[in-house]
Formats: structure tokens, sequence, C-alpha cells
């Protein structure tokens, strides 16, 4: 029959076409990927041990294995406050998704000490592999020995009284805000810097526990308010321009918020304050660059002379200095352990003149010397205010974190407070003159 011979021939076709092609082969076994579950975990000093899970997928009909080592940044020591023979193989069954842990018994000893952590990172995998995001496991010992100071109960503090000037938000855009404020004993009056809303407030403070709005000044004519000082009713206000890299200016009110005078100060003046004998107001101008650096202003400070009354004070009452005679001193400034950029790679090169960026001010006792922090720069900076001269810049210095009384706590993701050394070193980002109840001493703080 047709139909018959017809399938005979597919059947023998078939046949052939297998044999031409050999076996069948077997599909290939996906190959298993491991790590860690999890990132951190937070285990009490009396705990006794610690457990750290690990988990695999596509567990294969071969088994996997992965090495567990300790990482060299670490405050605590195997052997001393953890049990742990460096490196461990961690062998997963073959087929089997269960979860492989890794426990560790945790010393209980009796000194008092900060948070210790410790590292576990795989490595050396067989037949797995390893998600970079897995890899590593940070374990926190917190210790039972420090002991929380006894409350003695001797400080005792009220709220008085707050104000809120304004909505803070429209929606989830800011609309105001109170940056700075500034105390006028002489009229019990507060100024407050609103620069997000763009307004100086005035606020009666004769009353603490019943503050009143007095005025609300509109700074939208002179520019962007960063601070603002007052001294024996005359409010002084330190104002950027439009563009933050344009010259910036004094605003001068009275107590009332009237508009007195104005006069030009360096680029981006960040903080304003008088002198304690009320002769000078002066500025701490920061000279901040553009994002692309192609507009970066030389740092500096403006000092006006008001001795002679507001009446008087004209744009030769104020005097601004810069740097520019330290850019000679670039090389020697680095080496003395002032951060000087430079400028980024890609240009355009910088100076250190423009690389100084003044952001505060503090003046001494006898109104003769300006002291002038420099937070990008790591540096103080000294202005004799006689002269109107520099006459020393000096690297404030680095706390080293890793010593013994000088713990932070690294993380605002875990809800422990863990106080623990870390090899890091910080810097101070603002100063103050403290003067002792004498008068006669002054000690300049750095936080």
């Amino acid at each position: 029959m047709p139909l018959h011979v017809y399938f005979s021939r597919l059947s023998i076709a078939c046949t052939l076409a297998m044999s031409v092609a050999g076996p069948t082969t077997a599909l290939a076994q996906a190959v298993p990927d491991l790590g860690f579950t999890g990132t951190t975990l937070i285990v009490a000093e009396n705990a006794g041990s610690v457990t750290l899970p690990l988990s695999i997928r596509n567990a294969n009909a071969t088994a996997s294995t992965v090495q567990a080592i300790v990482m060299p940044l670490a405050t605590a020591t195997a052997g001393a406050d953890f049990t742990f023979a460096s490196p461990q193989t961690l062998p997963f069954a073959p087929g089997s998704p269960t979860t492989v842990t890794l426990t560790l018994p945790i010393t209980d000893d009796a000194t008092a000490e900060p948070a210790e952590y410790f590292s576990v990172r795989l490595q050396n995998p067989t037949n797995a592999t390893l998600t970079a995001s897995t890899t590593k496991f940070l374990v926190f010992i917190k210790d039972n020995d420090t002991q929380a100071p006894v409350r003695a109960g001797n400080l005792t503090l009220n709220r008085l009284g707050s104000h809120q000037n304004g909505p803070t938000f429209s929606g989830s855009t800011q609309i105001n805000s109170a940056e700075i404020v500034a105390h006028d004993p002489s009229t019990q009056r507060l100024y407050v810097a609103n620069s997000i809303g763009g307004k100086l407030d005035i606020l009666n403070f004769a009353t603490p526990g019943a503050i009143t709005p007095v005025a609300s000044i509109s700074m939208v004519p002179y520019g962007n308010l960063n601070s603002v000082a007052v001294r024996n009713g005359l409010v002084a206000c330190a104002v950027e321009g439009t563009t933050p890299q344009d010259l910036g200016k004094i605003v001068f009110f009275d107590q009332s918020g009237t508009f007195l005078k104005q006069v030009t100060t360096g680029a981006l003046p960040d903080m304003v304050t008088f002198s304690p004998d009320g002769r000078y107001v002066i500025t701490a101008n920061e000279g901040e660059p553009n994002a692309t650096y192609t507009n970066d202003p030389v740092g500096s400070v403006t000092v006006v002379d008001v001795s002679g009354g507001i009446a008087g004070v004209t744009q030769a009452s104020a005097t601004t200095m810069d740097f520019s005679s330290y850019n000679v001193q670039a090389a020697a400034l680095r080496t003395a352990g002032i951060r000087i950029y430079g400028g980024p790679a890609a240009g355009p090169a910088s100076s250190v003149a423009r690389d100084l960026e003044p952001e505060y001010a503090t003046i001494s006792a006898d109104s003769r010397t300006a002291y002038v922090g420099l937070q990008e720069n790591n540096a103080l900076a000294t202005l004799d205010l006689a002269t109107r001269q520099f006459t020393a810049l000096r690297p404030i210095g680095y706390q080293d974190h890793s010593q013994p009384g000088f713990s932070f706590d690294a993380s605002d993701q875990a809800a422990d407070i863990l106080l623990a050394n870390w090899p890091v070193r910080g810097r101070p980002a603002g100063l103050y003159l403290l003067r002792a109840t004498d008068g006669a001493t002054s000690r300049l703080v750095m936080r």
C-alpha cells in the first residue's frame, strides 16, 4: 500500500538521522550561586555565639563549597573576642537548597570598651558562583561591661516657648526655614534668616513664653539671605547674589526692618558677625565655584568699619581681603596639611586663593583679631583687623578615630547605638571662641 510504504521510508530516514547524530546529549546543569543572607548582625557580648546564614540557588547534583575568611578591617580580634579558624570551608549538599550556617563563638570578657566589629568574606567557590553583593558580612559585638553614667538629676530644662514662621512645606516643596537666629538684648528682638522663604523675620522676644511676630522683610530685592547678626538695634544681613559666584553684599536694617545701607562684599558671604566692641562687621565669603568650575571666585573676608555710625558707612568703609598672596605657596600648604585642590582633574586649573573658602569667623575679645574657618580646606586663617592683613594660615589637623576614646557611630541604618573605632580621620566643621568667666582667657573651639 502506498501509505504503508511512505511511513516505512520515514522510519528508515529517522533511524539513519539518529545514527548519524550519535547518542542524545544531556542538558547542561545550571551553575549554583550562593552567598550570605543579610549583610549585618549585632550581637551582645554575652550572647555566646553568632550565626551567619548562607543560601544557595540552583543547587544541582554536584556538591558546592565556599571558603569563609576574616577580613583585615576589624577592631574585634579572632582568638580574643571571637573564635574563628580562617579560612573555613563550608559545604553545600548536592541538590539541596537548605541554608548553611557559620556559627562563631563570642568571648564575653570583662573589659569596658566600645562596640567592636569584624567582617567575614566568602571566596574560592567550587561548583558555584558568588554574587558580589552577598560576599561580605559585618558583625558588631556590643559591649556589656560599659556602665551608663548615673543620672544626677541636677539639670532641668523647661520649654518656655517657640515660634513657627509659617508653614514649612507646600506639598513637597519647602517654603520657609529658620536657619540663623540672632538676638538683640537691647531691644529683646529675634532676627531670623528665613533663607528658603526669602525673608528676614523679626520677632518680639520680650516674653520668651509668648514670642510674637513683629515684621517679615522680603529679601528678594537684595538677593539670597544666608546669615544675620544684630547689635544695639543695627541689623546686618549677609546676602549672596542671584548667581552665587557674583559679589555679595551686607544689607543693613534698623531694629524694625527699615533699610539703611548696603555695601558690596566678596562672592557668597556665608556668615556675618559684629566685633565685640561694635566697631567692625565681618563676613566670611565662601567663593564657591559653579558645578563645572568655569566660574570659581576667590574666597575672601570683608571687614566694614561702622565705628562712626551707620549713617557714615559707604563702600569705602568696606575692605575685602583674599588669599592671593598665598598662591605661590600651594606645595608648602599641602605639605603642612592644608587641603588645596587645584581644580578638577579635567580642568580648569585653580589657585590657592580660589580653593580657600571661608565659612565661619569669630573675633577675639579685644576686637583686634578675626579667626576664619576654612572648612573645606581643614584650615584656620588669622586676620589682623587693624592692618586688614592675614597673618597666618594654619592646618587644623585631624582626629584619628581609630584611637581609644574617639569612637563614633558610623551607621544611620542600625537601631542600636554602635560607638566603635574606625580607621578614619575626622575634621571639624565650625569654630567658636569661648571665654572664661573672668573674661581674660579665650579658647578657640572647633566642632
